[in-house]
């Protein structure tokens, strides 16, 4: 009797957990749900770097692998920051990550990735789909971007992922410390600046005071 209240206690939480996380942060966390109309205008660096990528490829594939080269040049993403910076999750203006650069989340490496790709005038919002997965409990967003041109070849696109050091087509894995390791990729990119980071919660200092 105790062990089935326990197991369905355990459930209940399970339950709750996901449509927190899975549901509730879709409707409240900006541009990780739904695609939002993206009206800011593109920065003149950026605008001019787009340019140039349209007039030197020769398909979309080529200008995507591209503007992800260029994104990634300016931005980047880490699996350890995620939590340290949870207020920085519901930043959703385009202008303010691009002046502020550095560390974006997943749906905000997308959101940018996004407004680039339609910056080069080769990709429309009919081509660019958000999708979703799992990575260690916590939802993840990807997108899936059409990169035919007559008829439609959809291809897995995630950012994040590819900061990290993960390939074009390839999605972050639901549990990614493993296939990291065996890649011999760094989980802190930037081991300094995340320590820093990480130090400020409590929690989180403790254990790596412990360590």
């Amino acid at each position: 009797m105790v062990l089935a209240k326990i197991i369905i206690g355990l459930f209940s939480i399970a339950i709750l957990y996901i449509t927190t996380i899975f549901l509730l942060s879709r409707l409240f966390i900006p541009n990780i749900g739904f695609k939002r109309k993206i009206k800011e205008k593109l920065p003149r660096d950026a605008k001019k770097k787009l340019i140039e990528i349209k007039k030197s490829s020769k398909n979309k594939k080529e200008a995507l692998k591209k503007v992800i080269d260029y994104q990634l040049s300016i931005f980047y993403s880490e699996m350890r920051q995620a939590f340290p910076r949870f207020k920085f999750l519901f930043e959703s203006s385009f202008n303010k990550l691009w002046k502020k650069k550095g560390f974006l989340h997943c749906h905000q490496q997308n959101f940018v990735l996004r407004r680039l790709l339609l910056g080069t005038k080769m990709f429309e919002e009919k081509d660019i789909k958000l999708k979703h997965t799992f990575c260690y409990l916590n939802i993840h967003q990807y997108l899936k971007i059409n990169i035919g041109k007559k008829k439609k070849e959809w291809i897995n696109v995630d950012a994040f992922a590819m900061s990290l050091g993960y390939n074009l087509g390839e999605v972050l894995p639901n549990f990614a410390y493993p296939s990291m390791k065996a890649r011999g990729i760094n989980p802190l990119r930037d081991p300094i600046k995340s320590k820093k980071i990480l130090e400020k919660t409590t929690m989180l200092s403790l254990f790596l005071k412990n360590k």
